[in-house]
């Protein structure tokens, strides 16, 4: 009889707590209003702003407040994993299919993401409530958990034959127009990953995570995104030697890694501030702007 009546309390128990957590679950959307985030590729981070709406009935406005940005940074964290599905990590592969292929990667996100998140709450625009806007860099901290599914390409080294030694303070490569995808029937923009890599049309490659220094990738990446109308304001990064190509087609299952001539590639290979450049990883490709910053709108 005891026994019952401790299986009938625990099962009372468990049903409660089942329907306390699906209520506050329910409560928590309930004070989201709307959800945006942004992939900024120019500063290799993603944000998340999440914004709530008050009671107008409940009289203690400020306790309100504080309550709604409690509920709204305990959603951030899955909002953000969900803003991070589609980021490509580089030309075969985005961040949901290596979820998939290692669930470690994603466990450690959500685990780690309160270590490493930036947190601004503040009044909402609409001033009817709460905005909590979180911020995640993809170097070094994304990265760090991510990493490349393996290295490519080797450090440079000056190719066979003699060509002119080319002065250059940075490597600037265009790649902000429809071009033609290799082994497809169309074209395609340039799309920006974590780790992409740059192929002279031999398929050689020139430049991945092979050719440049650890420490760099890791803190850095591989490449920087810039857009064309950033470039006259970047000549004291860019230097006064910048070497300027342009990409003649793009090349991967997610279009992402630039295809240069051959000439341009040899040129870079055969220069010493070139082969320099890409241990340092000065390497500037120039996107269409809206490849370098994707918004969405993640309803609750």
């Amino acid at each position: 009889m005891k026994r019952l009546l401790l299986y009938g309390f625990l099962l009372s128990f468990c049903s409660f707590v089942n329907v306390y957590s699906q209520s506050a679950q329910n409560e928590y959307l309930g004070s989201v209003a709307k959800v945006h985030a942004t992939i900024d590729w120019r500063h290799f981070s993603v944000s998340i702003v999440l914004e709530g709406t008050l009671d107008r009935s409940e009289k203690n406005r400020l306790s309100q407040v504080s309550r709604q940005e409690s509920d709204l940074r305990m959603l951030g964290t899955e909002y953000l994993t969900s803003a991070l599905d589609s980021l490509l990590v580089d030309s075969r592969t985005t961040l949901q299919e290596r979820f998939k292929k290692d669930s470690t990667i994603e466990e450690s996100l959500k685990r780690d993401i309160n270590g490493f998140k930036v947190v601004d709450a503040k009044p909402a625009a609409s001033l009817q409530g709460t905005s909590v806007i979180w911020k995640l860099p993809f170097f070094p901290q994304l990265a760090s958990l991510v990493g490349p599914i393996e290295s490519k390409g080797e450090k440079p080294s000056s190719p066979l034959g003699w060509k002119p030694d080319q002065v250059m303070s940075s490597i600037v490569i265009y790649a902000d127009e429809l071009l033609p995808w290799w082994g497809m029937n169309n074209n395609a923009w340039v799309a920006a990953c974590l780790y992409p890599e740059v192929f002279d049309d031999e398929m050689n490659i020139l430049h991945g995570t092979g050719t440049i220094d650890s420490q760099t990738e890791m803190e850095n990446g591989v490449v920087h995104y810039i857009a064309d109308s950033d470039i006259k304001n970047m000549r004291n990064v860019l230097g006064n030697s910048a070497f300027f190509i342009r990409a003649r087609s793009v090349f991967g299952k997610n279009p992402s890694s630039p295809v240069i001539s051959r000439e341009d590639a040899d040129i870079i290979r055969s220069s010493t501030s070139g082969r320099q450049l890409l241990t340092e990883g000065k390497i500037f490709i120039v996107l269409s702007p809206a490849e370098l910053r994707k918004d969405y709108d993640l309803l609750p």
